[in-house]
């Protein structure tokens, strides 16, 4: 059967994102592959599953072959068309001066299910710009695994490491789960979210393909999340969210190696100092206010986290809000798109 070699390359691309390199089922560093008027490509790690379907076909084949050997194997050619067909339990790929063959696997791949359930329709690049922002947020402490994603609870849409917190609002959404991390740069314009209580299915519909995710969600109670952000701030100013975060970006590098300890020194203007006296360094950055209530604060961050904070805003100015040193603080864009950050004791 004749591929064009450009399309399926890109294509198998997509769905080698949901593919363990290594895995101890060998099933599980696999494609499978089946043609019935259509291409279909899978993919699966068992937590995650991806059935990817575009263009047309006359002919019926279905195998299981190794996904990093035959991506690479696929990708090495510089062909237009190439040709798949199997022999003796081999995949045969056939172009006009090359021939691979590849011994396939005689194994049940694991079925995609399909999910029936309460729905919804979002917009797949609001989802993207949120989840990008808030994915940095997550933690990585297995044995807290609620933290290792993203909380969707309705509208909300909160991620915490426990050192930060990011929360944020997407229209349409009136699901509750905890999604893993999971990359969605290929969808595209519309999609549908199903939930069947701990699988969650996302289908997204496009000119080039359909592609069709299925995700087993975190079953963990998340935070209280709703507890850790404060309701009422002594002070706030407003800075340039870039002069703030480029400041930080040098500040970092003169910081404790350890501690990434910076200091925030705010009246008239804001002062950021780092010291590292193991090298005997340090740094004054100083940020002009546009706006605030001219409250003073001397407070410590961990440099790290305030960059995480805010690299994932897009917005021209951001508004720091405190109450004392020894309290949660808050960078916000508007009341709903906000990052909370712990501060650390001053040494």
């Amino acid at each position: 059967m004749n591929f064009n070699r450009e399309t399926l390359v890109n294509n198998l691309e997509i769905v080698k994102k949901f593919v363990p390199s290594k895995s101890t089922l060998s099933i599980c560093e696999c494609f499978k592959i089946t043609t019935d008027k259509q291409i279909n490509i899978y993919g699966t790690d068992l937590n995650k599953s991806i059935k990817l379907t575009y263009g047309k076909s006359e002919e019926n084949i279905s195998f299981v072959v190794n996904a990093d050997l035959f991506l690479k194997a696929v990708k090495a050619l510089k062909d237009e068309e190439i040709d798949l067909s199997i022999l003796e339990n081999n995949l045969i790929i056939t172009a006009k001066k090359s021939k691979y063959k590849i011994a396939l696997l005689n194994e049940d791949f694991p079925e995609f299910k399909k999910i029936k359930g309460e729905s919804c329709i979002l917009n797949s690049e609001e989802v993207k710009t949120v989840i990008n922002r808030l994915l940095p947020l997550t933690g990585q402490d297995e044995f807290r695994p609620s933290m290792t994603g993203i909380c969707f609870d309705k509208e909300k849409i909160v991620a915490t490491s426990g050192h930060v917190l990011g929360k944020d609002l997407i229209d349409g959404n009136n699901l509750n789960f905890i999604l893993p991390k999971i990359g969605l740069s290929m969808l595209d314009g519309e999609f549908t979210l199903t939930q069947n209580k701990h699988l969650i299915n996302i289908y997204n519909s496009n000119l080039f393909r359909d592609i069709s995710i299925n995700v087993i969600t975190i079953d963990e109670t998340y935070v209280n999340y709703e507890a850790v952000i404060p309701k009422e701030f002594r002070g706030y100013s407003i800075f340039n969210r870039l002069n703030l975060l480029n400041a930080l970006k040098r500040s970092i590098l003169f910081s404790n190696e350890s501690t990434k300890q910076i200091v925030f020194d705010l009246e008239k203007e804001l002062k950021i100092t780092a010291i590292n006296f193991d090298k005997s360094i340090d740094s004054e950055e100083s940020i002009d206010i546009i706006e605030g209530n001219n409250e003073s604060i001397r407070i410590g961050f961990n440099a790290v986290f305030l960059i995480q904070a805010l690299s994932g805003f897009e917005c021209e100015n951001i508004t720091f809000s405190f109450e004392t040193e020894l309290k949660a603080a808050m960078f916000s864009e508007t009341r709903d798109k906000l990052t909370i950050v712990m501060p650390v004791r001053l040494t």
